[in-house]
């Protein structure tokens, strides 16, 4: 089929610089794998070993220009790194907020044990007294704070545990006090620790969130309020936890919000520093000063106008690229191809070339601004022509159109054919061109469509 047909080129440079931002999304990926790895706390360097040689093998394939293997294997690695992120962060957070929860169950169980100690009355447990309420305090190391528990638990006799214990504090004590086994508090907690109220749980999963996201002094006001409630009567307790659970939700939510946000904005701020185009690098500076002082008020307006500014210098090179292929292409072919052709296309919004060999009749290439889709066909330079010749001269064409598809594969360039009629299935478009205007590099075209 050669009749008038719809195509889109891709260039090789256009496939290059689709690759590297392939390859700069991999490597967001990667950094981001990372962080989750370290907050996890896991052993992974069989995995980032893994990593880092497909990264290796991804660049390799970008310089041999195996655009689309590399564009498929990106992905998939790009769809495990995202996936095992997630299942990190999960691990860390859930690691912490059972830590949360493990440090509470202490500070409740040292409550308990300084009632016991005081009743008992002894003076040698004075210093004892006091480690126990700097636990009740939140005061601490973990493993400290266990060991605190523990020595008071050996100061208590066994009548006092039957009397001021609760069973899971008796069970402690028992367990604690038995020297041939070393319990952890891990093991006693899964064996005896009584369940949370699911608000508590949920409010330290979400304060767990909140310091994973890096905002920190958030997490450490709604521990506050927390401690605040803790210390109240049932009712206005239950109110006050409903609260802040709603309200903790409102700020993890937006908290993911942002982190997406200061994602995106760091992959463009690279990408824009390294361009050429002077209004690129002036916007990925200004990006670059809001996410300095993390302005999340004006973060959004910034990473829109980044993209947009992105998204132009981008739409621009690669229009100038897809109109030198092609018209290097035509040359190729034969076909009267001036200096300042390009210019004309890109003013005019199409340019028709003559070839030398073909008197009477040429191409016509138009299409949009970016060159995303173009049109190609023969036409005619004069309705008063012997119109059998036509069909012979789409024939030609469509040989051409072959050999110029060839051509641009050979250097890495592509022309796809989105939409095309057969030969002979509509009338040659005739473009009137004066005389002195055909002889002209910069020939300005009047054309009439049938």
């Amino acid at each position: 089929m050669s009749g008038p047909k719809v195509v889109r080129i891709v260039t090789r440079e256009e496939r290059i610089a689709i690759g590297q931002r392939q390859l700069a999304e991999l490597d967001r990926c990667i950094e981001a794998w990372q962080r989750a790895v370290a907050m996890a706390g896991v052993e992974v360097d069989a995995t980032i070993a893994k990593t880092t040689a497909h990264r290796t093998k991804f660049q390799t394939l970008l310089a041999g220009d195996q655009f689309m293997e590399l564009g498929q294997q990106v992905a998939g690695e790009v769809a495990y790194l995202k996936s095992d992120t997630g299942r990190l962060q999960e691990l860390a957070i859930q690691a912490a907020a059972g830590s949360k929860a493990n440090r509470l169950r202490l500070r409740e169980n040292a409550a308990v044990l300084i009632k016991a100690l005081k009743e008992k009355g002894r003076t040698e447990n004075e210093r004892l007294l006091a480690r126990l309420e700097a636990v009740c305090n939140g005061q601490g190391e973990v493993a400290d704070m266990e060991a605190c528990l523990s020595e008071a638990l050996r100061a208590l006799t066994p009548e006092k545990n039957e009397v001021m214990l609760t069973d899971v504090q008796r069970a402690l004590a028992a367990r604690l006090n038995e020297q041939d086994e070393v319990t952890t508090f891990d093991a006693w907690k899964a064996a005896n620790a009584a369940p949370l109220d699911p608000r508590i749980d949920r409010i330290f999963r979400q304060l767990a969130e909140l310091e994973f996201a890096g905002l920190l002094p958030a997490a450490e006001a709604f521990s506050r309020r927390l401690e605040a409630v803790e210390v109240l009567d049932l009712p206005a307790r239950n109110l006050r936890l409903d609260s802040l659970v709603l309200d903790l939700a409102t700020a993890v939510s937006e908290a993911k919000a942002g982190m997406m946000l200061i994602e995106e904005a760091g992959g463009l701020v690279a990408e824009l520093s390294v361009r050429e185009e002077p209004a690129c690098r002036e916007m990925g500076a200004r990006l670059e000063a809001v996410l300095d002082v993390r302005d999340m008020a004006a973060l959004p307006y910034q990473l829109n106008a980044a993209k947009d500014a992105l998204a132009a210098a981008r739409i621009a090179v690669t229009a100038v690229a897809r109109r030198r292929v092609l018209l290097e292409g035509l040359a190729k072919l034969g076909y009267s191809v001036h200096e300042g052709m390009a210019g004309v296309w890109a003013a005019q919004g199409r340019i028709v070339v003559q070839k030398p060999s073909l008197p009477g009749y040429g191409v016509e290439v138009g299409g949009n601004a970016d060159g995303a889709r173009l049109q190609v066909r023969a036409v005619a330079f004069s309705a008063d022509r012997d119109a059998a010749r036509d069909r012979d001269v789409e024939t030609i064409w469509c040989g051409e159109f072959a050999k110029l598809q060839a051509d641009l594969a050979e250097t890495g360039d592509r022309i796809d054919i989105e939409r095309a009629l057969p030969v002979g299935a509509a009338q040659l478009k005739v473009v009137l061109v004066e005389e002195g205007e055909r002889r002209s590099e910069h020939s300005s075209l009047r054309h009439s469509g049938v």
